[in-house]
C-alpha cells in the first residue's frame, strides 16, 4: 500500500485549544483568593459555629433565634468560600447583606476593624458572592498587623475603596492578573489602595 491509499482519517479534527480560557484564569484567580480569605475565615468560623449549635436553646426563644441568625450568616460567609474554590454550597441563595457579614468576619480573625463599622458597608443588589469574595480579600490585604481598614463608598454604591496602612508591592500584581482575565466585579490598585467595581 503506497502512500496515496493511506486513510486520512481524522483529518480535519478541531482540538480545543489548550491555551487558557479568560473565564479559566479569571476561575483560577478567584480560587487563590477564596484559599487567601478562608484560611484566615475558616478556623474561628468553624470554632465559633461548633459552640452556635452545642448551645442549647429550646423553643423560638430570643436566644436560639439569634442562634440560627448567627449561624446563617457564617454558613454564608463559608459558603462564599466553597463558591470560590469550585464548590456550590450557596445554591440559589443570594445575601445583599453578605457583603457586611464576610468583611466583618475577616476583620475579626485579623484582630482588625473596619471604619465605618461593617453595619455601613453597601448591600449588594441580588447578593453576588464575587463582589463579597473580593470586598473581603482586600480588607484581609488591608487589615495586616491588626490594623483599622478605612473605606468608602461613594454616592451610587457601585464601588469601594480600601486604604491599606502600607501597601504591599504584590498587590498591583494580583490585580492586575485579575483585571486581565476581564469579567467583574473587579479590584483596581491606585496607589496604596485598592478599589473595587461592580456593576
Amino acid at each position: 500500500m503506497d502512500s496515496k491509499s493511506i486513510s486520512r482519517k481524522g483529518v480535519g479534527v478541531r482540538l480545543p485549544s489548550l491555551a487558557p480560557t479568560a473565564a479559566r484564569l479569571r476561575a483560577a484567580e478567584l480560587e487563590a483568593i477564596a484559599r487567601e480569605v478562608g484560611a484566615v475565615v475558616w478556623p474561628r468560623v468553624r470554632a465559633e459555629l461548633r459552640a452556635v449549635c452545642a448551645t442549647p436553646a429550646g423553643g423560638r426563644t430570643q436566644v436560639a433565634l439569634e442562634h440560627e441568625e448567627r449561624a446563617g450568616r457564617l454558613g454564608w460567609c463559608l459558603g462564599v468560600v466553597a463558591a470560590g474554590r469550585g464548590v456550590d454550597l450557596l445554591l440559589a441563595r443570594r445575601e445583599a447583606r453578605g457583603l457586611g457579614w464576610l468583611c466583618a468576619e475577616v476583620a475579626r480573625a485579623v484582630d482588625g476593624r473596619l471604619v465605618p463599622g461593617a453595619e455601613e458597608l453597601p448591600r449588594i443588589r441580588g447578593g453576588d458572592w464575587t463582589t463579597a469574595l473580593l470586598a473581603a480579600w482586600c480588607v484581609l490585604r488591608c487589615a495586616r498587623g491588626g490594623a483599622a481598614v478605612r473605606w468608602h463608598a461613594p454616592a451610587g454604591r457601585t464601588s469601594l475603596t480600601f486604604e491599606p496602612p502600607t501597601p504591599s508591592p504584590d498587590l498591583a500584581q494580583r490585580c492586575q492578573r485579575l483585571g486581565d482575565a476581564g469579567g467583574e466585579p473587579r479590584v483596581r490598585c491606585e496607589g496604596a489602595r485598592l478599589v473595587l467595581f461592580w456593576s
